[in-house]
């Protein structure tokens, strides 16, 4: 991917993996990111290296992973959904959550930059693919609601090779996980 779009001028950043897991091994993490953002470097010197916390976001090794921090970023998915916000809930709770996570990022800041990735700001699970496409592990902390599916936001020629209507006949569309939504 780096050799063939490295030099594309869309190109900001490149995250080789997203979300390893908080039990991965955090040497040989920390070693695949070396290598991966020697690559980076050599196909993409005008993109940042992002790598992802793996849940672990004041890990000690993130300070010595590099000897230069020049375009380097921290993904921090600060995720407040989970927290089981109501959204009429306490606006108060939220910040204070809000506050101590920043609070834990900061310390490194001064090391690289740690942007707020994915679904951070989400107070709910509703409408969103937290967890999952349609799996809906967690419990919604307010009734979800249907919404009317978005207009595309792009033109699709009527000689394009792609299909690019959507069926809103379709009730929910499929795939489910094992907990399908509970939606009236």
């Amino acid at each position: 991917m780096l050799e063939t779009f490295g030099n594309h001028s869309a190109l900001i950043g490149y995250e080789p993996v997203n979300e390893p897991w908080w039990n991965t091994d955090l040497a040989a993490l920390s070693a695949f990111y070396r290598d991966v953002r020697k690559l980076v470097q050599q196909f993409a010197p005008q993109a940042y290296f992002v790598f992802h916390d793996s849940f672990r976001p004041t890990a000690p090794e993130w300070k010595v992973l590099f000897d230069d921090y020049t375009k380097v970023a921290m993904d921090h998915h600060g995720y407040m959904a989970f927290e089981g916000y109501k959204q009429d809930g306490n606006v108060t709770e939220v910040c204070e959550h809000w506050d101590r996570d920043n609070n834990d990022i900061e310390l490194l800041t001064p090391h690289f930059e740690v942007w707020k990735g994915e679904w951070s700001f989400s107070l709910d699970v509703c409408a969103h693919w937290l967890q999952g496409f349609n799996y809906q592990q967690q419990v919604q902390s307010s009734q979800c609601t249907k919404v009317e599916c978005p207009k595309l936001y792009f033109d699709c020629p009527s000689n394009s090779k792609f299909d690019c209507e959507v069926d809103k006949s379709i009730d929910v569309n499929g795939p489910f996980g094992i907990n399908q939504w509970n939606n009236s």
